[in-house]
């Protein structure tokens, strides 16, 4: 079984065997647990999470915009002709 990050051997322990002894089931139910290397797993988030910041950063620069803010009523609020009786 390989990492589906980075495609090298995934080696348990303890092994498929052991843990099909120690605690049942069947070894298909281990390799299908661990699918990726701990180390991959944490390379996979750090590159989520800095894909999900520059996101946000980018959609927070484009909401912040001076553009924006001349649209937004809170700015520039109805004159007293506007505003509902």
């Amino acid at each position: 079984m390989n990492c589906l990050h980075c495609h090298k051997p995934i080696v348990l322990i303890p092994s498929v065997a052991e843990r099909v002894r120690k605690f049942g089931g069947k070894p298909e139910d281990y390799i299908a647990t661990f699918q990726y290397h701990a180390v991959c797993t944490l390379e996979l988030r750090a590159e989520s999470v800095a894909e999900l910041m520059k996101h946000i950063k980018e959609n927070h620069e484009l909401h912040t915009s001076r553009e924006s803010y001349a649209r937004h009523p809170i700015y520039f609020p109805m004159d007293s002709t506007q505003a509902r009786r």
